[in-house]
């Protein structure tokens, strides 16, 4: 059994993810390949191409752009588990 614990501090904190908003792209990633399946069918055989393009050049040339994620979660100091309830397995 895993136990968890977390301060009282970080439970009742107002953090909220800054780019909640952007989320939902990451299910565009798997659409890709249905994506250029759908386009391929219609007729246009460079369609399969979609997919590498974007996961492999406009996903990173966007992450250099924006750079690295500051905002990250508040964590609890390690060894802050004094409160911890613990079970015997």
């Amino acid at each position: 059994m895993i136990v968890m614990c977390m301060d009282a501090a970080l439970t009742d904190s107002t953090w909220s993810d800054p780019k909640k908003y952007a989320w939902p792209l990451a299910l565009s990633v798997p659409g890709l390949a249905f994506t250029g399946f759908v386009a391929w069918r219609i007729g246009f055989a460079w369609a399969w191409w979609i997919a590498p393009v974007i996961v492999f050049g406009v996903i990173p040339a966007v992450e250099m752009l924006v750079g690295d994620e500051r905002a990250n979660p508040p964590t609890m100091p390690s060894g802050d588990c004094s409160r911890c309830p613990t079970t015997a397995g």
